[in-house]
């Protein structure tokens, strides 16, 4: 069976050898493994041991002649190998270097790449590439345009994993492109890996990347859709374009820090992921980064993203709820179009501008909170945004009318001004319903500033009836008993208790004994059961013998029991012996002046019997001094006198009685009318106490009979009244009443004088008491004021005229005003020009002055005819070409000007220029001063002549302005367009399929060109699959040509989901960045208006 093999490798190496250039080693170490077994013996020897173990072990298998045999023995056993590479999930068996793992091995191919790098491919599917340098660069392998592959991607179905080892610095552009890889692991050294490395590596599911890595190209792991997980390096610090594209086994990613720009379709159609985290570090998400990341849920935005590109979360189907970062001022196009779950967004504060289609179709979106910032919501901005019920604008509704927003979508939506000056007026929007058993919620929300709060609803409980019996309860077994809800029909079982039984008192069928248990039967009354209980035997009623312990002279027993009812002994006593005496002495004791001594005995100090009895010494008595008095007696208090022992110092205290007090009598003092009196009592007349205290007798009080009147009320105090007391003749004056109001008024509230007239008509009263403390004039160059206090006054007019105020004020603190008017005429009108020329539609006002300035008579103005209107105010419309007079009138006195008004019109309301050329506007029927203005200086520029020069295709507005009235021409500047250009928009396109994705160069043959009514331009080509329409539009600025591709089957007005791709058109055809489209309508009818143009030799 070796033989075999070796045979069967050697000729599959030679075919190999023949059919792949470069260099391939696979036969001649298939040489070397022969002639290891020629060594050992020779070759025909070998052939027979070999022929005859065959025929012995097996008789009935065949070997096989042919080429074609030996061939399908090698692959089955290759694919036997390759079925054990692909069941393998040990990581450590797979990435293994120990040397039996290569002894054991066989090497398919091999070669050397730049006379640095060699790479071998093992029978496992093991490929190993080692060395120093850099991997080359290759291109796909399409040999028609002069491509190149990577030499082991002959192998690439046979490549299950790829181990690239320490020494190589860089891998090449598209090095594994299409291997049938599972797993990959590049070593620490490699820094840089190029673009489309891992491209539709389909079955990779794991690879390791070093941690020093600091770039990845484009495009590396494009459609790698096994791939579940992968840690970036921290090294990175951009996401190149496309880099996970098309990862569908791809759930979560971690961004890691220092990274600053994700680019464009990074992530794009990555189906199941569903969790990113972005570093702290992001400034920028290009464009369609997420585009149609349908899972995803849950991603931060940090705060330090200043831009998020077009079509970034386009179709993030089940993004609910997204922070934008507050240093954005722009949602580019398309940015959260079709974010179908996405149900509020808050606009960050900076934001100036929606565009278009911004959050296009997001059918859930209900809350919108735009800033006060916000200038421009773009062309369908949340068209198809069908739920939404709060649009809150951070503003007032005067800053709201100023934002540009036509046919934004929001035009059918109520909008909430948070600014507003109001008082909230709450509006219900019930969410949720409460049932029996759920909590409801409910939204109040302000109808005027859309502030918003919610509230629960209690759970309404269910309304259960009365209730079913199912099933009777017995003495033993639960009955059963269902309740239904009349409210939501549900139903509720509850348990009816056991009746239990009803046992009779019972029969002793056996009495217990100390020994032996009893019997007691008992019978159910209502069930007939019956219930034996057992009696416990009563048990022995043990009486506890107490010890006795044993003295000095008798023996003592040990505790024991016995039972009080059949007297069995239960613990018997044991004797214990007598301990004897042990004598103590008993010390003799001195007698005191106090206590008695004793003379010396024995006593057991076991038992304390006395052996010999101690005898009593008499004490000997205490021997007192004279004694001395420490504390003298007083009325009430004891005194204290002391004794001291002289043998033993002890103090003797005695008591001297207290002396008592010594009485006299406290006399009564009779009550007047103001001051009360006492009645008779006494104190000591040692140490003053009151023996009996004197009682206070009330004060009789006044007895008022006599009155006057003192002063009548006022304005400021009540009347007073004088009243005396017919006991004593006291007097004293009251206060009467109230004090009067305080009140005031005016002979006349308008005074009208001529100018230096003196007026004394003027008069105020006012309440008694009070009185005017001030007269004061608001301009006394109009009137001057002499008053008095008693309410009289002098007006003085002075020689102009005008308006005054008086404000008189008392001293009570009212006041009144009075107008003074001081007539003067008009003498001169001036400020008014006599002739004034207008075009139709200008308005100006006209402002007189009069003389002298302080003349109170109205300014009248009126028109002779309609050719202009003139309103209160002097502001002058010209309604049509002709003339007409204005006067102006003032009192008696008059002037007029005469108004011209002209209808001038511009040359042209429209007009078309290619790129460079020029155009002169004019403006006829006015001799007035023309001022020319470009709404896009950057497609056109106007002189002061009125001369257009176009400078960049697309569409701008010329204005002349006369005075207030604008004159509009629409300009549009035509894109010129080369045959070069042509032929690489054509040449170059891309044809996209479900799994790959090719430039199609000198595939595709241009039939028509045609630039519609647009300025857009359309071309008709055979691609690589299908005859195509293409539609496209040239940015010379920039040299880029933006395009998109559609197919000519599909109907006319029916709708395709694209994508649109940018190119540079320059001759290398590189690819720029990608831009995702939502929905695009072909319209054949503009390419029927459109002007054709043939071009031939393509």
């Amino acid at each position: 069976m070796k033989m075999k093999r070796v045979l069967a490798l050697m000729l599959s190496s030679a075919m190999i050898c023949t059919a792949v250039p470069g260099q391939v080693f696979a036969a001649e170490e298939t040489l070397e493994v022969v002639n290891e077994f020629s060594d050992e013996s020779d070759e025909d020897d070998f052939v027979e041991v070999e022929d005859r173990k065959l025929e012995e072990s097996n008789a009935d298998e065949k070997v096989p002649d042919t080429d074609e045999e030996i061939s399908e023995i090698d692959l089955q056993e290759d694919n036997q190998q390759d079925l054990d590479i692909e069941s393998g999930n040990d990581e450590d068996e797979i990435f293994s270097d120990s040397v039996a793992n290569e002894n054991s091995r066989k090497i398919i191919a091999s070669g050397e790449e730049n006379k640095t790098i060699t790479w071998i491919l093992y029978d496992d599917g093991e490929l190993v590439i080692s060395g120093s340098g850099d991997i080359p660069d290759y291109l796909i392998n399409d040999v028609s345009i002069g491509k190149t592959s990577a030499p082991w991607n002959v192998y690439k179905e046979n490549i299950k994993v790829i181990s690239v080892e320490e020494g190589i610095k860089r891998i090449g552009n598209s090095a594994f492109l299409g291997c049938n890889v599972i797993k990959a692991k590049v070593a620490d050294s490699v820094e840089d890996i190029g673009n489309n490395v891992f491209e539709r590596c389909f079955g990779l599911q794991e690879i390791q990347l070093p941690s020093k890595m600091i770039s990845i190209g484009m495009h590396t792991f494009y459609r790698c859709r096994s791939l579940n997980k992968i840690k970036i390096p921290e090294g990175i610090t951009t996401i190149s374009g496309a880099l996970f594209g098309d990862c569908r086994a791809l759930t979560s990613i971690e961004i890691p820090e220092g990274v600053t720009s994700i680019n464009e379709l990074a992530f794009v159609e990555c189906w199941n992921l569903t969790n990113v985290k972005l570093p702290e570090s992001l400034l920028e998400i290009k464009n369609s980064v997420f585009s149609d990341c349908y899972k995803l849920k849950d991603i931060n935005i940090p705060k330090s993203v200043l831009s998020i590109g077009e079509s970034a979360f386009n179709y993030c189907e089940s993004l609910e709820q997204i922070e934008l970062p507050e240093r954005i001022t722009n949602i580019e196009n398309l940015t959260f179009s079709d974010c179908k779950n996405l149900t509020n967004i808050k606009i960050p504060n900076n934001v100036i501008q929606l565009g278009i289609g911004a959050f296009n179709n997001c059918r859930n979106l209900a809350k919108i909170e735009i800033p006060e910032s916000m200038k421009y919501i773009v062309l369908h901005a949340f068209a198809g945004c069908d739920n939404i019920k709060y649009c809150i604008f951070d503003g007032t509704k005067f800053q709201w009318d100023k934002v540009k927003k036509n046919d934004s979508g929001l035009e059918n939506i109520k909008i909430y001004y948070k600014k507003e000056i109001h008082e909230h007026d709450y509006e219900e929007n019930i969410l949720k319903s409460a049932t029996c058993i759920e909590m409801g919620e409910r939204e109040l929300i302000c109808s005027i500033c859309g502030d918003s709060k919610t509230e629960e609803i209690p759970a309404t409980g269910h309304v259960w009836d009365s209730g079913n019996v199912i099933r009777e309860a017995t003495c033993e077994e639960l009955g059963i008993k269902t309740y239904i809800c009349t409210v939501c029909e549900a139903t509720q079982t509850e348990d009816i208790p056991a009746l239990g039984h009803v046992w009779n008192d019972g029969i002793i069928t056996k009495e217990p004994t100390c020994i032996e248990t009893g019997e007691k039967t008992y019978t159910c009354t209502v069930c007939g059961k019956i219930k034996r209980e057992e009696i416990p035997a009563v048990g022995h009623i043990e009486i506890k013998d107490e010890a006795v312990d044993p003295t000095c002279e008798e023996s003592g027993l040990t505790e024991g029991s016995h039972c009080s009812v059949c007297g069995v002994v239960i613990k018997k006593q044991e004797e214990i012996p007598a301990t004897g005496h042990k004598e103590v002495t008993d010390e003799a004791v001195e007698p005191t002046c106090e206590i008695p001594g004793k003379t010396e005995g024995i006593h057991c100090e076991n038992c304390g019997k006395v052996l010999k009895e101690q005898e009593e010494i008499p004490a000997t008595g205490h021997r007192y001094s004279l004694g001395y008095t420490i504390k003298e007696p007083t009325c009430i208090e004891t005194g204290e006198k002391t004794y001291t022992c002289t043998v033993c110092g002890k103090i003797k205290r005695e008591e001297i009685p207290a002396v008592g007090h010594i009485e006299i009598k406290d006399e009564a003092v009779d009550p007047t009318c103001e001051e009360s009196g006492l009645t008779e009592g006494s104190h000591c007349s040692v140490c003053g106490v009151v023996i009996k205290k004197q009682e206070e007798i009330p004060a009789l009080g006044h007895k008022f009979t006599k009155k006057k009147v003192v002063s009548q009320a006022t304005v400021f105090r009540a009347a007073r009244q004088e009243y005396e007391c017919t006991t004593c003749g006291f007097k004293e004056i009251r206060n009467v009443g109230n004090k009067l109001k305080a009140t005031i008024k005016v002979s006349t509230s308008k005074i009208i004088m001529k100018p230096q007239q003196k007026v004394t008509s003027l008069k105020v009263t006012f309440t008694k008491g009070d009185s005017v403390t001030s007269w004061k004039t608001s301009n006394s160059k109009v009137v001057k004021v002499a008053g008095k206090s008693k309410g009289t006054c002098t007006l003085t007019a002075g020689k102009i005229g005008g308006t005054a105020t008086l404000t008189i004020k008392l001293k009570s603190g009212l006041s009144k005003k009075v107008s003074v008017i001081v007539n003067v005429k008009t003498q001169k009108i001036t400020g008014i020009s006599s002739k004034i020329t207008l075009v139709k539609g200008q308005y100006i006002t006209i402002k007189p002055k009069l003389y002298p300035a302080t003349s109170t008579d109205k300014i009248t103005f009126k028109s002779n005819n309609n050719t202009v209107s003139v309103n209160s105010s002097g502001k002058i419309y010209a309604r049509k070409k002709g003339t007409a007079v204005i006067t102006v009138k003032s009192g008696n006195k008059t002037v007029k000007s005469q108004i011209t008004v002209e209808d001038p019109k511009i040359s042209k309301t429209a007009i078309s220029l290619n790129i460079g050329k020029k155009y002169n506007l004019k403006v006829t029927g006015t001799k007035q001063k023309v001022t020319w203005s470009s709404s896009n200086k950057a497609v056109a520029t106007v002189s002061s002549n009125g001369i257009v020069t176009a400078k960049k295709g697309g569409s701008a507005k010329i204005t002349a302005k006369i005075g207030n009235k604008k004159y509009i021409c629409n300009l549009k500047v035509k894109f010129i367009i080369t045959d070069k250009q042509i032929t690489y928009a054509a040449l170059g396109w891309l044809t996209l399929d479900e799994d790959s994705l090719y430039y199609h160069k000198k595939k595709a043959k241009l039939r028509k060109i045609c630039i519609d009514s647009n300025n857009e331009i359309w071309y008709y080509y055979d691609a690589y699959i299908l005859p195509c329409w293409a539609r496209a539009r040239i940015v010379p600025d920039n040299n880029i040509l933006v395009g998109s591709c559609y197919h000519s089957s599909i109907p006319s007005g029916k709708a395709l989901e694209l994508t649109s791709y940018v190119w540079d058109y320059k001759p290398n055809v590189k690819f720029v960045q990608t831009i995702s489209l939502s929905k695009v309508a072909i319209k054949k009818a503009e390419l029927k208006k459109a002007q054709d143009y043939t071009i031939s030799g393509y």
